[in-house]
C-alpha cells in the first residue's frame, strides 16, 4: 500500500498507541517471580516435603513480611531475599542447634520430623509451597486501565484511518 499523508499520520498515531500499550503492559506483568524456598530448604535438608510458607510467614500464602520464630531466626543467621543465603541460615542453625521454640527440639530437626519449628506443632504437609505463586504482587489497575484503553483507541483509530482514507460509504460507493 503507498504512503500518502493520509496514512502517514494514522500510521504515527498507531505507533504511539502501540508505545503506550506496551508502557501500561509493564505495570501488569510481573517483573520477576518470587524465590521458591520452600523447594530449596526441601532439597537442601532432604526433606520428603516442601514445607509451608507458614514456617516464615504469617500465612501459608507467603509472602509480606517474615513474622515467626523461625523466620526471625533464620533472617539474624543471614538470610536474605537471595536464595543463595538460604542454605547458609539453614547450615547456622543447625551448627547452632537452634531452638526457635525453646521446647528442646532443634529447628532443623523438627522441620525433618514435618514439625513447624516456631511452635513445634505438626501439621498437614501442603503440596505447594508460597513459590507456586506466579507473581509477587497483584495486578495493577492502572496497567490494565492504560492497556484496555490503548487497545481502544487502536481500534478506534483504525476505523477512523478506513474512514478517513477511503472517504465516506456513500463517497465509496459513488466512486465504485
Amino acid at each position: 500500500m503507498p504512503m500518502t499523508p493520509c496514512t502517514r499520520v494514522f500510521g504515527s498515531k498507531r505507533v504511539a498507541l502501540l508505545g503506550v500499550f506496551l508502557f501500561g503492559t509493564s505495570f501488569v506483568l510481573p517483573a520477576h517471580a518470587m524465590p521458591n524456598f520452600p523447594s530449596e530448604i526441601q532439597t537442601h535438608l532432604g526433606l520428603s516435603y516442601a514445607p509451608p510458607c507458614n514456617i516464615c510467614h504469617a500465612t501459608a500464602q507467603g509472602g509480606g513480611p517474615i513474622t515467626t520464630k523461625f523466620g526471625q531466626a533464620m533472617l539474624s543467621n543471614g538470610l536474605t531475599t537471595s536464595t543463595s543465603t538460604l542454605s547458609l541460615a539453614l547450615d547456622a542453625l543447625n551448627a547452632a542447634k537452634t531452638d526457635s521454640d525453646r521446647d528442646g527440639t532443634p529447628d532443623i530437626q523438627q522441620l525433618e520430623e514435618g514439625r513447624d519449628p516456631s511452635t513445634g506443632a505438626s501439621g498437614p504437609v501442603e503440596r505447594y509451597g508460597c513459590g507456586a505463586r506466579m507473581a509477587t504482587a497483584p495486578v495493577s489497575s492502572f496497567g490494565l486501565l492504560v492497556c484496555t484503553a490503548s487497545l481502544i483507541a487502536l481500534a478506534i483509530g483504525r476505523r477512523r484511518v478506513q474512514f478517513v482514507c477511503a472517504g465516506s460509504p456513500k463517497d465509496r460507493k459513488n466512486n465504485s
